[in-house]
């Protein structure tokens, strides 16, 4: 439905987006993830036209929105799309429905079908009711459901969100994002959300997009980038990793051997699989690598088990979270913060046998 082709834009000598190519499916929601400065927010309006790129093509369907080289640029009002922004974007002296209204009269749309349509966009964001109130009186939580309305009223094809829930406090968060789902499943509109939070993009995608300075990292599904990270970037910056350095030292009977930096004597394998050892081209034992495992996958024992990739390591600190424990573990030569669930309570200075499944680690080369 909408397609991004070698998209750049900078800023002052400085690179914001580069050569950025993506294809963003009908009815799908999508969301641009990364750090800040990593040019989602960049890439948000080059999309609905709020810039203009400095190379690069955008269509939606078999409509040229952008071509750099042609010198076509539509202006954002006949784009089709609805924005929310962070800041919501309310104008203090207006109502609820003049707020709402403001883009159908924008675009002439005609008085008898202005009330009509502003209320079923109130009734979809379950503001029914809210119309007469100054947008300046409402909550943080009704604010935000007033600039989605607004969003909406003219039925867009896409609907661009640049992290919309960042200024609400965390509860309200949870709650807006369900909401948005469930609207985005009945309304059946495609959306494109710019977030930082992993939590966000994980829980409101059907894919993600994780970028940084400027390129895109890797495209998925939730569970393919987190499962299946494309860059030690992708990895690092989708959920909590604990990675250890150290060396290759083997690579034998289809499985790699590494030897950790300050636990040399316990070796960890993995299997030589480009899922597991992602590397371009032939790898040579000696390498410098370091391995990467999610935290949840990782087993703790008080005692010595009978199983493979264990390392004796040593509690630090251990500081109670309510639903977990957040450990301090040295691990070889470094410390590295470990959850554990409530059931598992470690205290300082004791010595834990930690488990690395083979299945779930991966080694990328320094």
């Amino acid at each position: 439905m909408l397609r991004v082709e070698g998209l750049q834009k900078g800023f002052t000598g400085t690179r914001a987006v580069a050569d950025l190519n993506l294809e963003i499916a009908d009815g799908e929601f999508f969301t641009l993830l990364g750090p800040s400065g990593c040019g989602k927010t960049t890439t948000l309006r080059c999309i609905g036209g709020l810039e203009k790129p400095d190379g690069g093509s955008i269509f939606l369907g078999d409509r040229c929105l952008v071509s750099v080289a042609a010198g076509t640029y539509v202006p954002p009002e006949r784009r089709e799309m609805g924005m929310v922004f962070q800041s919501y974007a309310l104008w203090p002296h207006m109502t609820v429905a003049e707020n709402v209204a403001y883009p159908l009269k924008l675009r002439r749309v005609p008085r008898s079908e202005i009330g009509k349509k502003v209320r079923d966009a109130l009734q979809l964001v379950g503001l029914d009711g809210y119309q007469d109130r100054q947008a300046p009186h409402l909550s943080g939580g009704q604010q935000q459901r007033v600039a989605l309305a607004r969003a909406l009223v003219f039925s867009p094809q896409v609907l661009l969100l640049d992290e919309p829930l960042s200024n609400l406090d965390a509860l309200l968060r949870e709650e807006m994002r369900r909401e948005l789902k469930e609207l985005q499943s009945r309304i059946d509109v495609t959306m494109i959300y710019v977030t930082h939070d992993q939590a966000e993009a994980l829980s409101l995608s059907d894919r993600i997009a994780i970028m940084n300075h400027g390129l895109l990292q890797q495209v998925g599904t939730p569970q393919e980038v987190y499962e299946r990270p494309a860059t030690p970037f992708a990895q690092s910056f989708l959920g909590r990793t604990v990675s250890l350095a150290g060396t290759l030292s083997g690579l034998q009977n289809g499985h790699a051997e590494v030897r950790v930096d300050g636990a040399e004597s316990h070796l960890l394998c993995l299997p030589n699989t480009p899922e597991h050892l992602p590397v371009d081209g032939p790898v040579a034992p000696g390498s410098k690598v370091t391995v990467v495992i999610r935290p949840e996958r990782l087993k703790a024992w008080p005692d010595v088990p009978s199983a493979a990739n264990v390392i004796p390591s040593m509690v630090r600190k251990a500081i109670f979270m309510g639903d977990h424990y957040e450990c301090t573990v040295q691990v070889g030569s470094v410390e590295r913060v470990v959850p554990f669930p409530p059931g598992e309570c470690y205290s300082a200075g004791q010595t834990i046998y930690l488990e690395f499944p083979e299945s779930s680690l991966t080694a990328w080369l320094n």
